[in-house]
């Protein structure tokens, strides 16, 4: 899971990966990381890569990778969008046109 949250989302998320999975994120560790001592959770650093982004692309295509959305609204709502996630109790958001 790659993660770009902090505080309770990011921990909230934390939570749901498995045993023996990986937590990469951007924002650092998260509280309570150590609550989950079978989860390697590594820091991200975001490069210009085409082999990393065909490697990711292909994971997902596969199924072996997913990215949980948990909304989806119009780029119009951002503002809305922004509100909900930051009152909390969503996951990630899904702005189109």
């Amino acid at each position: 899971m790659v993660n770009t949250l902090r505080g309770k989302a990011a921990t909230d998320l934390l939570a749901k990966v498995k045993n023996g999975g990986t937590f990469a994120s951007v924002t650092g560790e998260p509280d309570g990381a150590n609550d989950y001592p079978k989860v390697r959770v590594v820091p991200f650093v975001s490069k210009k890569d085409r082999a990393v982004v065909a490697f990711i692309a292909d994971a997902v295509n596969a199924g072996k990778m997913t990215i949980p959305i948990d909304h989806r609204d119009e780029l119009k709502n951002a503002g809305a969008a922004q509100a909900a996630v930051t009152k909390g109790g969503i996951g990630k958001v899904l702005l189109v046109p």
